[in-house]
């Protein structure tokens, strides 16, 4: 079998032992919490296992909905922001950095003490127009690919716990998907 086949059985896994683990964790929280004034949350049965339990975070409920940033502070010891970290929303512009929301989404995580996985920074999806249709040689790309990269990890530095580096590289099949990125840079674009 070839070790992008390998890669994806391994994930397809890991999302099916996720999905257990967090069935588990819930009846385990609802089960203790049954007549006891002390609420355990997902967080508390987590780290009893020695583990994170996260979730994706939208900005826009973080910051309209009161009950959702509760539950996300509350239950969760690590988020993901879903799409203020991808490129089209940090660097809309060529050259021009805006972090905003991100910064947002860290600050509140570092009060809830939560861990950040930092989401993403090389994906074909959710690239700024001025990328996508632009024409660029090979080697401009590069550069592009490792300036934006340097200056978003730059940004971020200690304050993430892992990246999200390569985003969804592969198809349904384990081949790399033909993206701008293998076609300018070729498989080594993910190294």
């Amino acid at each position: 079998m070839p070790i992008s086949g390998r890669i994806f059985r391994m994930v397809s896994l890991a999302l099916i032992v996720s999905f257990g683990l967090m069935l588990a964790l819930t009846q385990s929280v609802f089960a203790s919490n049954a007549g006891s004034s002390k609420k355990e949350t997902l967080r508390d049965e987590a780290k009893k296992l020695g583990i994170h339990i996260g979730s994706a975070v939208s900005y826009s409920a973080l910051t309209n909905d009161a009950t959702y940033a509760q539950i996300l502070g509350d239950q969760f010891s690590a988020i993901t922001p879903e799409n203020e970290m991808k490129w089209a929303s940090v660097e809309a512009t060529r050259g021009v950095y805006d972090f905003t929301q991100a910064d947002a989404e860290v600050a509140f995580a570092q009060a809830h003490h939560q861990l950040v996985r930092g989401h993403n920074l090389v994906w074909d999806s959710q690239l700024p127009n001025w990328l996508t249709s632009g024409t660029f040689t090979s080697a401009q790309l590069k550069d592009i690919l490792r300036q934006h990269i340097f200056t978003e990890v730059g940004h971020f530095r200690g304050q993430i716990w892992e990246w999200d580096v390569v985003n969804e590289p592969f198809n349904g099949d384990g081949t790399l998907k033909a993206t701008m990125w293998l076609n300018a840079l070729g498989p080594d674009y993910i190294a």
